[in-house]
């Protein structure tokens, strides 16, 4: 015997609503912006105090004279250095070097790429 009520059958899911285009406002609120500036005055101090902190310990203007050299610009080469004329040129002659090969290897995958490229796009000829 068929069932006396056929079972049911849930309704079609609703359609979606449509996501807006327009673009989302960057307006904030101002205890929101007040809130930010207060943690970035807070995050300051915090790193003020870590560096008076850090100041205080035993050695640290020798490590603060370390960290300075290790940044300092390169001096160059001074004029009554000896040959200086053939180190400048050996130099340069050194980088121009490097500078072709890097051409060179740039030129190379180009090709490969360009090669890559070729072989994706034949099309068989019928």
């Amino acid at each position: 015997l068929p069932p006396l009520f056929p079972p049911r059958v849930p309704p079609p899911p609703a359609a979606m609503p449509k996501k807006s285009t327009k673009s989302k406002s960057k307006r904030t609120t101002l205890k929101q912006k007040y809130k930010v500036l207060r943690k970035i005055r807070q995050h300051h101090a915090k790193n003020r105090r870590a560096a008076k902190k850090e100041a205080a310990k035993p050695g640290a203007k020798r490590r603060a004279a370390a960290k300075a050299a290790d940044k300092a610009a390169d001096p160059g080469i001074p004029n009554d250095w000896p040959f200086k004329e053939e180190l400048l040129a050996e130099m340069e002659a050194k980088r121009a070097a490097s500078e072709a090969a890097a051409e060179a290897a740039r030129e190379e995958r180009r090709r490969e790429r360009r090669e890559r490229r070729e072989r994706t796009h034949e099309h068989p000829v019928e």
